[in-house]
């Protein structure tokens, strides 16, 4: 009931009461449990449900109304107009996953469902195009949107009837989990998506994600609590699970306030830097950054402003930290970091460096620091030996830390001019301004000229 209260997706066999406990804007979806096929019957099935529902309705319900099943479009034609008629929205066919072909797909998108409802698990090759991902094969413009009712670990391409009998901790499920996430964020026609985690019956304990279901990414995350804004408007949220002390934890632990923003180069792309972050082992190296900024101008955040990230807590012999950061502090817990995908001496695109720009500015404003040299910084200045090349030498350091300045009322105190329009005065006052910066050049041009030609002149014999 917890996890309902906050995930942006939540589906339920038969208990309206989890559906009551998700948070308003959530999408809801309900199935009601056959034991054997009904598909011969969509009116008897769409009764069962009405009566199961007990009059619940809300404005994000979905009815999911078979299971894993292959009905004809007469039979999904009619489930749907029945549902209608209820004022109620309608999911479905609801295949098995991978189970459904291109001509299946066709079918339904002709049958008037609000959401393609599909069920998309995977093994030990991952991903696939034919089981977790088979729907994206399919999908085009103009067809309902997908709702992944039924997703994780199953006994498909090699894997196990759940994550438990498949050999992985709890760690790496959720690393999985949220990696499935992310891939569904950015397919825009998809709306979200349940993991599995129970059944009808007993026998369905290896698939349960209770021990850890308050780490799975729900969406937007909650507020800390802490005095800073948590997620930055222009970012995409991925949530990594590396961070805090002890790890999980909110808040920067009574530190000292944000002291300075750590530019960081990721040595890779966006995508290679989600799967780092998200990965709660990392060869025995969890790392984070809060953000991190793509060549393309993505923004990615994995960890709430008001938590600490893991990407500066090494400090090294030879540092040049400056003097005003506490001694014997972990680094993490009073920086922000920001990750560059790229590589060391390449220089940033400018799409990425005005993206970095705009985000650094917001950190700027939510921490209230001055940009100097001291509150920007490199990590190398934290980890001169292992990161003596981070963020590198092709970082616009001088231009970045100009840029950041608070911009300032143009005056004319060392100028007869004003070169770009003021907080005060008029655009009228600018243009009589340019203009007679333009008559004087004119002036000069022709004075040039003059001298020009007497020069031709008195040197033309020589």
């Amino acid at each position: 009931m917890a996890w309902a209260a906050r995930a942006p997706v939540v589906k339920s066999l038969d208990r309206v009461d989890v559906l009551e406990a998700a948070q308003p804007d959530a999408i809801r979806v309900f199935r009601h449990y056959f034991p054997t096929d009904t598909t011969s019957d969509p009116d008897g099935t769409v009764a069962a449900i009405l009566a199961a529902l007990a009059g619940y309705r809300h404005p994000g319900l979905y009815v999911e109304v078979w299971n894993e099943a292959h009905p004809t479009l007469a039979q999904q034609k009619r489930a749907v107009a029945l549902l209608h008629a209820a004022g109620l929205k309608a999911a479905g066919p609801s295949w098995g996953t991978g189970d459904y072909t291109q001509a299946d797909w066709d079918t339904a998108v002709s049958a008037g469902w609000n959401a393609l409802a599909v069920h998309a698990y995977w093994g030990n090759q991952g991903f696939t195009q034919w089981h977790a991902l088979r729907f994206a094969s399919y999908w085009k413009p103009g067809h309902p949107p997908v709702i992944v009712s039924e997703c994780g670990r199953d006994n498909v391409e090699g894997g196990a009837a759940g994550w438990q009998k498949s050999g992985l901790s709890a760690d790496a499920y959720l690393a999985e989990l949220i990696a499935y996430g992310n891939i569904l964020g950015g397919l825009p026609y998809v709306l979200g998506a349940t993991v599995f985690t129970s059944g009808p019956t007993n026998d369905w304990q290896a698939f349960s994600t209770d021990s850890f279901s308050d780490k799975i990414p729900g969406g937007v995350p909650p507020a800390t609590g802490g005095t800073m804004q948590d997620l930055y408007p222009g970012a995409t949220w991925i949530g990594s699970p590396n961070f805090g002390f002890p790890t999980g934890s909110h808040g920067r632990g009574g530190s000292p306030p944000v002291l300075a923003i750590v530019c960081h180069i990721a040595e890779g792309t966006l995508d290679g830097t989600d799967t780092t972050f998200l990965d709660p082992n990392n060869n025995g190296n969890p790392v984070s950054a809060h953000f991190c900024v793509g060549e393309d101008g993505t923004v990615h955040q994995y960890v709430r402003m008001n938590d600490a990230a893991w990407g500066n807590g090494v400090v090294e012999a030879g540092n040049t930290m400056p003097a005003s950061w506490p001694a014997g502090v972990d680094p993490n817990v009073y920086t922000v970091s920001v990750e560059h995908a790229g590589m060391s001496g390449r220089p940033l695109t400018e799409v990425q460096y005005q993206a970095s720009l705009k985000l650094q500015r917001w950190i700027l404003t939510q921490t209230g620091l001055t940009p100097t040299v001291d509150t920007v910084v490199g990590h190398y200045r934290i980890a001169p030996i292992s990161r003596a090349g981070c963020p590198g030498p092709a970082f616009p350091w001088r231009r970045l830390l100009a840029d950041l300045q608070p911009q300032t009322t143009p005056t004319k105190a060392d100028s007869d001019f004003v070169v770009y329009a003021p907080k005060t005065g008029t655009w009228r006052e600018v243009a009589v301004n340019l203009k007679g910066v333009c008559d004087d050049a004119l002036n000069t041009g022709r004075k040039l000229r003059d001298l020009a030609e007497q020069a031709v002149q008195a040197w033309g014999n020589r």
